[in-house]
């Protein structure tokens, strides 16, 4: 049998008993362990409100897999909360860290959610790859916030000319990013014309 658990450069003794793993002397399993506890009332909620949705939706009842889909998306919101209990009890752990990291690339978060969790963080207690990755997620997202000066950027046109963003400096500019083979970018070509038509006069671009 295999299990997974976190160490430090520590003193640690690993016990195995009846294929159950004690670890000792490992601060960041222990944190890992409270982390577990403290969430696990909000992941078995949303491990039913799943279990209900995926039922619904088996049963054909689409107003019933609705209604569940829209509790989970609310107990994200509470996750956020009660994880973010956590981050202030634990502002130098890399189990917080953690929690935040994979949230983060794997696009759980945007932004401002992101900001409630960093915030509690004691940015000062990390280093290595996983510090790095997130910091450099979190800092290029910040960039785009608004408020913020988008980054200048250069793109060939369908005349093979090369149009830069900061050519529009002073000018209302729309940027919408997709592919041509999207249909519903296509379809919404029409839309897009349309405003430019109607706002072309009062510098949009």
């Amino acid at each position: 049998f295999g299990c997974m658990f976190w160490i430090e450069n520590s003193d640690i003794t690993i016990a195995v008993e009846n294929q159950q793993v004690q670890v000792n002397g490992s601060q960041t399993e222990d944190e890992y362990q409270a982390y577990r506890k403290h969430m696990a009332s909000v992941w078995d909620e949303g491990r039913m409100k799943n279990q209900e949705a995926s039922e619904a939706y088996k049963a054909g009842d689409i107003a019933g897999y609705e209604q569940a889909r829209a509790e989970v998306e609310r107990l994200g919101v509470k996750q956020d909360s009660v994880m973010a209990e956590f981050v202030k009890a634990y502002p130098r752990s890399y189990i917080s860290l953690n929690h935040i990291y994979n949230c983060t690339v794997m696009d759980k978060y945007g932004f401002d959610r992101l900001n409630i969790m960093v915030r509690y963080l004691d940015t000062t207690a990390f280093t290595g790859e996983q510090w790095e990755v997130f910091s450099q997620r979190y800092n290029t997202l910040k960039r785009f916030m608004p408020g913020n000066e988008f980054p200048d950027f250069a793109q060939k046109d369908m005349f093979d000319t090369e149009v830069r963003l900061s050519d529009y400096r002073g000018k209302y500019v729309l940027l919408t990013f997709s592919g041509s083979w999207e249909k519903s970018y296509r379809a919404s070509n029409p839309l897009r014309l349309k405003l430019y038509e109607q706002y072309k006069g009062k510098g949009l671009e």
